[in-house]
């Protein structure tokens, strides 16, 4: 995408790169950074609450996602990082995906399952 807005997800003395694309949610969570969550990690996901929902156009809210995604659950304020599990993807519940991790994914699994995450963009 053409107006993609580098970010740094940080935990501990890990570093992973991701891009945001151009949707209100991202410029609303932009507008938030520096921004630190407290993600826990499942089977597929690194996910936790958002402190405040996101804004979101409820047209953008799909069902699935590709592994890399980034994306905010507007049920229930989740904020969540998808690894995995793209081929079942298909019965969850709807997302709104606004950004990818661009660093291989296998980062992740070198994390704890419990984690603090801080959000800024990219020197």
């Amino acid at each position: 995408m053409a107006n993609e807005t580098r970010i740094t997800l940080t935990v501990r003395d890990t570093v992973i790169n991701a891009v945001l694309d151009d949707s209100s949610t991202s410029g609303d969570l932009l507008s938030r950074l520096p921004l630190t969550l407290d993600l826990q990690g499942y089977e597929f996901d690194f996910c936790g609450v958002m402190p405040v929902a996101l804004a979101y156009d409820e047209s953008e809210a799909t069902v699935g996602w590709k592994d890399g995604d980034i994306a905010f659950g507007p049920g229930a304020n989740w904020f969540t990082i998808l690894y995995g599990g793209q081929e079942q993807s298909g019965s969850s519940g709807p997302l709104v995906k606004f950004g990818r991790i661009t660093d291989p994914l296998s980062r992740l699994d070198q994390l704890p399952r419990s984690i603090s995450v801080t959000i800024n963009r990219a020197d």
